[in-house]
């Protein structure tokens, strides 16, 4: 065990500092081959799959950004479908485009402002496509009206009472009320560092370049041990000591991968509900992302609490967890 640690610990220390991280990038303990929901039936072989922007993967990304006042940046459409409704600033990456490039590009092209990302705030998926949410500060532009209307947007205000408005659809609710509990909390921290808060937040976090030629997510699983209630993280012995690493399926739904490669790999099961490891998957989890090139984006990194997640004996055995873990605060 204390050898897994030595190999686990810097990785984690890349993962919880925004850094690149090299663990395991050629480790994968399950793949699409050994998916059962990714048939050749669907019209593709799984090891023929390639995930790229506008072929067989849709990444968006939106701005949630908050000002002084607590109005929250909005842009009237110009769509036909869509025309004179009320929307966050959002759109499709493009094909060469980073994560923060395209977030920039939208806000500007929608809103006539300048965006300078601070940090992701939330990553929402479905089948083919996943949603990146990023918050900001305004560094520079001039604010779009109804003179300098074009096709991207009929012109964007500052609005303190969305509610006011017609939005294109209800989605960026819960997505403003999240971008301003975390504008909240933000002027909680800068008034007083010290002082205890009702709010917590991951630190600020933005994608890092490193190449994949698959879409993979990587799991940090961390669990509190009966015996010696001391917090132990799960990893996997395949070949060299890594993280769970499984292949993102593109015809499922993020939580059912997860969950689904979890009761496969590592034998998981629930004994107070049979539910719970969904549950976690969908409220008590926060994710790291790093962006990929060759037009892909890989999200490698969730960190999960399990307080009731049990583990039958199997190949993934629990490492006792490094001292930067070792505190409820600290995960």
């Amino acid at each position: 065990m204390a050898h897994h640690e030595s190999i686990i610990t810097p990785v984690l220390e890349n993962i919880f500092s925004g850094r690149v991280c090299h663990d395991g990038e050629d480790q994968c303990d399950y793949d699409l081959t050994e998916q059962a929901d990714f048939a050749p039936a669907r019209g593709v072989l799984p090891e023929a799959f390639i995930p790229r922007l506008k072929k067989t993967v849709t990444y968006i990304v939106m701005a949630v950004i908050i000002n002084s006042k607590n109005a929250v940046l909005m842009m009237q459409e110009a769509k036909t479908m869509c025309n004179g409704a009320w929307y966050l600033p959002a759109g499709k990456v493009e094909e060469g485009e980073t994560l923060e490039e395209a977030v920039k590009r939208e806000v500007l092209e929608e809103t006539g402002l300048e965006m300078k990302p601070t940090t992701l705030l939330a990553v929402e998926t479905a089948r083919y496509w996943a949603r990146f949410i990023f918050t900001g500060e305004i560094v520079g532009g001039k604010l779009k009206t109804l003179d300098s209307s074009d096709h991207h947007s009929l012109q964007a205000q500052w609005l303190l009472d969305e509610k006011a408005v017609m939005h294109r659809a209800d989605d960026i609710k819960t997505v403003i009320e999240l971008g301003r509990a975390h504008h909240q909390y933000k002027r909680q921290q800068k008034a007083d560092p010290t002082s205890p808060s009702t709010l917590t937040w991951h630190a600020d976090v933005l994608p890092a370049i490193k190449p994949h030629r698959k879409s993979l997510i990587q799991l940090v699983i961390v669990a509190r041990s009966k015996n010696d209630n001391k917090m132990h993280v799960l990893v996997s012995e395949k070949n060299v000591v890594h993280l769970p690493t499984c292949e993102l399926n593109p015809f499922i739904n993020i939580h059912v991968n997860i969950r689904k490669f979890l009761m496969v790999r590592t034998k998981a099961y629930e004994h107070e509900r049979k539910k719970h490891i969904v549950n976690i998957c969908k409220s008590d989890m926060c994710i790291y992302l790093r962006k990929k090139t060759n037009q892909s984006v890989t999200i490698e990194h969730i960190l999960m609490k399990c307080p009731r997640l049990q583990f039958r004996p199997s190949n993934f055995p629990l490492s006792s967890v490094p001292e930067i873990l070792k505190n409820d605060s600290d995960l």
